[in-house]
C-alpha cells in the first residue's frame, strides 16, 4: 500500500503523522477556493476537520484496545492502583484515561460527542439542501476530500464527488456513518464475489469460520432456524474440534441479530442466554467447550431495525452480504474483503455491539491490516486459504500440480514434448473465438484511475501462451469431474461413446451442480456448489514463483490470457441513439459483448491423469433430479440448477427454459484476478427508530443520491424494492436532466415483482414496485424522457418469465448500484423507505472499473432478467411472443398490510 498508515504511538509520544495526501499538500498561502469562501461567508465547512479524519488512533477499536490493555495490566498487578492506561491520541485531553471494562458505546460517546443543538440545527439545513438538490464540487474541494481518506492513490473524480457528499454528513454528527471517521475512507481488495442462492454463501461462511484462530464476529438481521443456521452451527462445532486438536486458546465468537424483545423498549441491546439461543440452532456451550460464545439481540424501537449482515474473522477478512441467516428462494450477493477495509467494518460492528465484551476480543490488541500491512499480504485464488474449498481454486491447484509434474519430467528427459499440452485439454486457436471467456474478462475502460499508478497493466510475454494453457487446463479438470457426476446422475456411466463423451464434456460450458441443499453437512463432506465458477485468467494463469501474492505496493500481478473486452453494463449516452436518431435501449448488464459461442467437442485422444482430477471430482455432488428420459448431461445440469434455485422455496418449480445451453454461463463464485488495493468508502447508516422521513443526513443516503446526481453515462440498480421518495425523485432527475449535457442518462432498474408488497403497501412507505414503476414512467412521459428508463422484473436463470414474489419460488434480494462503470455500491441496504430512513445498514462504495465490470458480468450471467424481464414504457410486462400480460395478484388492503408487518 502506498500510503503508510498511522502507527500506534507509545505513551507520551507525539501523535502519529498524518498519511500522505493525494495530491501533496499545498502551502496554506496557495490554498484558495470555495472552502475559504464558505468560511468567509460564515457557512459551515463542507468537510470534517483534517485531524479527525487522519488520526487512526482516534477510533473506537483503538479505545477498546487501550481498555483491554488496562484490564490486562490490572490482572498483572492483581488489583493494584495501576489499573488504567492513558489514551494515546490527539484531540483528547491528557488527563483522560480508558478504564478496564470499557464498553464500545461508551468509547464512541466520549470520542465523538455530538455538536450542540444549535450547531446541529444550523448544519442540518445546508446538508439536506446539498444532498437533495446537489452541489457543484470544485476541483479544490475534491482535493480536500481526497486528503480525508486512507486511499492507496487518488480516486476518480466520480468517486470523490460521491465521497464529498458522504463527508458533509459527518460535519453534523461524526458518527453518522456508524464508524469512526478516520476509518470511513479506506482501501482493500476483493478476491471473491458470490452471486447465488443462500446455501452457497453460507457454505463460504462455514469455510471461513473453521479457519478462525482467535475470533469470529458475526452480525445479521434475521436468525431463523433453518439449513443456513445448521451450516453456521456445523462450522462452529468443527472449529471447536480443531481448537481442541491443536490445544489452543478458546476462540471468541460474538453474534448479534435482531429478533425483537419487550426489553428493547427501554434497552436496545438485550443479552441472549444459552437457554434462549439453543432452540434457535446455536450449539450449547457444553457442545463447544473450546469456544466462548456471546450473543446480543439489537433493535431500536419502533422502526430502527438492525438490518446489517456481515462477518469478520480474526480481523483478516470481512464478508459483506445481502442475505440473512435463514432459508429463502433468493438470489443473493456476497463480497469477500481483505485489507484495511476489514478494520473499518470491524470498528463499525464494535460500535453496533455497544455492550460489554465478555470476554474481550483477542484481536483488539494484535496487529491489524492498517497498522501492520506487511503481516496481511493479499492473496488470490488457490493461494488464499479462505478460498481453498471453491471448485475453481481446487482445479487451479490440480492444474498447477500437473504442469509442475510435466516440467519435472521434461528436465529429467522423461518426456520430450512436455511443453505441448496433452490432447485432452488442448484448444485450437484456428477454431474461432475462445469458447470459454477466460481471455475476455479484461475490460478496456480507458480510466486513468483504474490502476494505482494510472498506468495500464504491462502484458507479460507468457500471457497468451502459458496463461491460456493453464486457464484451459483448470476448466478441463472441472469439466471432466462435473461431466462424470452428471453422467452418474443419469445412470449413463460407461454408456456414452467417445464422441458423445467429448460433446458432453465441452470445455467451455461449466456444468450445473446442485447448490448447498445439504449445507448443514459436516465440513469434510463433499462440497456442493451451483452451476459453474467464474474465474479470471489473470488470477490463475501463473506458476508457483509468480502467482497470486501481492505485498503492499510491490506485488506481482498474475499472468494470463487477457483479451480486450468491451465495457460491460449499460451503453453510454453517446451510443444511446441509433443512426436515424431514434432512441434505442441500452443493453442490460454484461450483454454488450458478443454472445459466447457454444463450445465444440474437445479431442479425447489422451485421458487426463486420474490422480490429478480425482480429489476435485470427489468434491462435486451428484444430481438426483436429472430426467433420465432426456438422456443428456445438459438435462442433468438443468435439473440440478433448478434444484439449487429451489433452495428455501415454498413452491418448488421446474425449469421453464427449453434451450439448455442458456445455463452454461452460470457462475456463482467469481474469483477476481489479482489486483492492488483500491479506494473504498463505508457508506452506512445508523438505526433511526422514530417514525417519519427526516433522517436523510447519513452516508448511505448521500452515496445513493450522489450516484444519481453525478452519473454522466449510465446507472444500473438491482434491488428487491425501490420506493424511497428521494430515490424515486433522483431516478427522474437522472433520466430527464442527468449527464454533462443535461439531457438525461439511461437508468436501468432490475426489481422484484411483488417483493414484500404487503409491507410496502403500508401508508407512507412509498408503494409497491409496480406502483412506483407506473409513477416513474408517468412522470417521465410528461417530460418526454421515458425512453431513458429501462425497467426489468427479476427472472430466474431457469425461467422464461418473471414470477411474482408472492409465490416464493424465484426471488432476488441483491442490493447493487453501478455508476458509469467506474464506481459501485454494494451491501445490505434496499432502496425502499425502511432502509433509506430507518434501518441500520452497511455498504461499501468502491472505485475500481475492473471489479465493477466483473460484477456486472456476473449479475447478467446468473439470471435471465435481461432476456425475459423487460417492462414496456407503460409499466406493464408482456410476453414477447404472445403479448400476454402477467396475472395480477390480489389487491392488498391497508389492514392486511399492517397485520403482516405485526
Amino acid at each position: 500500500m502506498s500510503a503508510d498508515p498511522a502507527t500506534v504511538p507509545t505513551q507520551g509520544a507525539a501523535p502519529a503523522p498524518a498519511p500522505a495526501s493525494f495530491p501533496p499538500t499545498r502551502a496554506p498561502a496557495e490554498r484558495r477556493g470555495s472552502v475559504d469562501v464558505l468560511a468567509a461567508m460564515a457557512k459551515p465547512l463542507p468537510f470534517p476537520p483534517l485531524d479527525l479524519m487522519h488520526d487512526r488512533t482516534r477510533t473506537v477499536s483503538h479505545a477498546m484496545a487501550q481498555s483491554k490493555r488496562a484490564d490486562e495490566q490490572r490482572r498483572r498487578d492483581k488489583g493494584k492502583a495501576k489499573a488504567e492506561e492513558p489514551l494515546d491520541e490527539a484531540g483528547i485531553s491528557e488527563g483522560r484515561r480508558w478504564k478496564a471494562g470499557l464498553r464500545p458505546g461508551q468509547a464512541a460517546k466520549k470520542l465523538f460527542p455530538k455538536p450542540n443543538l444549535a450547531r446541529r440545527a444550523y448544519r442540518r439545513f445546508f446538508i439536506k439542501r446539498d444532498l437533495k438538490y446537489g452541489r457543484e464540487w470544485r476541483p479544490e474541494e475534491l482535493e480536500e476530500a481526497a486528503r480525508r481518506g486512507n486511499f492507496p492513490h487518488r480516486p476518480s473524480d466520480l468517486f470523490l464527488k460521491m465521497y464529498s457528499d458522504v463527508l458533509t454528513c459527518l460535519t453534523r454528527d461524526p458518527l453518522a456513518g456508524n464508524v469512526s471517521p478516520a476509518l470511513i475512507g479506506t482501501q482493500g481488495t476483493i478476491p471473491l464475489s458470490i452471486v447465488s442462492t443462500i446455501p452457497d454463501i453460507m457454505q463460504h461462511y462455514q469455510d471461513c469460520i473453521v479457519l478462525a484462530e482467535k475470533e469470529v464476529f458475526l452480525v445479521t438481521n434475521y436468525w431463523q432456524p433453518s439449513d443456513s443456521v445448521k451450516t453456521v452451527a456445523s462450522g462452529l462445532k468443527e472449529l471447536n474440534k480443531r481448537v481442541g486438536e491443536r490445544k489452543g486458546e478458546k476462540v471468541v465468537v460474538k453474534i448479534m441479530w435482531d429478533r425483537g424483545a419487550v426489553q428493547q423498549l427501554w434497552h436496545n441491546h438485550v443479552s441472549v442466554s444459552p437457554q434462549m439461543w439453543t432452540p434457535l440452532g446455536l450449539p450449547n456451550p457444553d457442545e463447544v467447550p473450546n469456544l466462548s460464545l456471546q450473543v446480543v439481540n439489537f433493535h431500536r424501537p419502533l422502526l430502527g431495525t438492525f438490518h446489517q449482515k456481515a462477518m469478520v474473522v480474526d480481523r483478516k477478512i470481512a464478508l459483506l452480504n445481502s442475505n440473512n441467516i435463514q432459508d429463502r428462494p433468493n438470489l443473493e450477493m456476497m463480497v469477500h474483503l481483505e485489507g484495511p477495509v476489514v478494520d473499518s467494518i470491524y470498528d463499525n460492528i464494535l460500535i453496533s455491539w455497544h455492550e460489554s465484551l465478555s470476554p474481550a476480543l483477542p484481536c483488539l490488541t494484535g496487529p491489524t491490516p492498517t497498522t501492520h500491512p506487511d503481516l496481511f499480504p493479499f492473496t488470490f485464488t488457490d493461494s488464499n486459504p479462505y478460498l481453498a474449498n471453491i471448485d475453481v481454486a481446487k482445479a487451479a491447484r490440480a492444474a498447477r500440480k500437473l504442469l509442475n509434474r510435466q516440467d519435472d519430467q521434461a528436465r529429467k528427459g522423461e518426456q520430450t514434448e512436455s511443453l505441448n499440452p496433452p490432447e485432452w485439454w488442448r484448444r485450437t486457436s484456428t477454431s474461432g473465438p475462445n469458447p470459454w471467456p477466460f481471455g475476455t474478462f479484461m475490460h478496456g475502460h480507458g480510466h486513468a484511475h483504474g490502476h494505482p499508478h494510472g498506468l495500464p497493466r504491462q502484458e507479460s510475454a507468457t500471457d497468451g501462451a502459458e496463461g491460456g494453457k493453464f486457464a484451459a487446463l483448470v476448466m478441463q479438470l472441472i469439466e471432466k469431474a462435473r461431466e462424470e457426476k452428471a453422467r452418474l446422475a443419469l445412470g449413463m456411466s460407461g454408456i456414452m461413446n467417445p464422441g458423445q463423451d467429448g460433446q458432453a464434456a465441452a470445455v467451455g460450458s461449466p456444468a450445473v451442480m446442485g447448490s448447498g441443499a445439504a449445507a448443514s453437512t459436516a465440513i469434510e463432506a463433499p462440497r456442493e456448489s451451483l452451476l459453474g465458477d467464474g474465474i479470471e485468467a489473470a488470477s490463475i494463469g501463473s506458476s508457483d514463483d509468480s502467482h497470486t501474492r501481492v505485498n503492499g505496493t510491490s506485488g506481482k500481478t498474475l499472468t494470463g490470457a487477457e483479451t480486450e473486452k468491451p465495457d460491460l453494463g449499460i451503453k453510454t449516452q453517446d451510443h444511446a441513439t441509433a443512426h436515424n436518431g431514434a432512441a434505442v435501449e441500452p443493453n442490460p448488464p454484461g450483454s454488450n459483448h458478443p454472445q459466447e459461442p457454444s463450445p465444440t467437442a474437445a479431442a479425447a485422444s489422451q485421458e487426463p491423469p486420474a490422480d490429478v482430477g480425482k480429489d476435485l471430482a470427489s468434491t462435486l455432488p451428484v444430481s438426483r433430479n436429472g430426467d433420465s428420459n432426456k438422456g443428456t448431461v445438459s438435462s442433468a445440469r438443468l435439473a440440478a440448477l433448478s434444484k439449487a434455485l429451489n433452495a428455501g422455496a415454498l413452491a418448488k418449480i421446474d425449469a421453464a427454459i427449453d434451450d439448455e445451453t442458456l445455463i452454461h454461463d452460470f457462475k456463482p463464485h467469481l474469483l477476481h484476478k489479482a489486483h492492488e488495493p483500491f479506494p473504498i468508502a463505508l457508506v452506512n447508516r445508523r438505526p433511526h427508530g422514530s417514525p417519519g422521513h427526516n433522517d436523510i443526513r447519513c452516508p448511505q443516503a448521500a452515496a445513493w443520491l450522489a450516484a444519481l446526481k453525478y452519473a454522466e453515462r449510465d446507472v444500473f440498480i438491482q434491488t428487491p424494492t425501490l420506493n424511497a421518495a428521494p430515490i424515486v425523485r433522483g431516478v427522474i432527475e437522472a433520466c430527464s436532466r442527468g449527464g454533462k449535457d443535461g439531457k438525461g442518462v439511461p437508468v436501468t432498474l432490475f426489481l422484484g415483482l411483488g417483493f414484500n408488497d404487503k409491507g410496502e403497501s403500508i401508508p407512507f412507505q412509498g408503494g409497491t414496485n409496480e406502483e412506483v414503476v407506473f409513477r416513474l414512467f408517468g412522470q417521465l412521459r410528461k417530460l418526454g424522457k421515458e425512453d431513458n428508463l429501462h425497467v426489468y422484473w427479476y427472472t430466474g436463470k431457469d425461467q422464461i418469465r418473471p414470477l411474482n414474489a408472492v409465490h416464493k419460488s424465484r426471488n432476488c434480494h441483491i442490493k447493487f448500484m453501478s455508476v458509469d462503470g467506474q464506481c459501485a455500491i454494494v451491501g445490505n441496504g434496499n432502496l425502499d423507505s425502511q432502509s433509506f430512513w430507518h434501518s441500520q445498514e452497511a455498504n461499501i462504495l468502491i472505485d475500481n472499473p475492473q471489479i465493477v465490470a466483473d460484477w456486472m458480468d456476473q449479475l447478467r450471467a446468473n439470471q435471465s432478467t435481461h432476456k425475459y424481464g423487460r417492462v414496456d414504457t407503460d409499466g406493464i410486462w408482456r410476453d414477447p411472443s404472445t403479448g400476454e400480460e402477467l396475472e395480477k395478484p390480489k389487491s392488498i388492503s391497508c389492514f392486511s398490510a399492517m397485520r403482516a408487518v405485526i
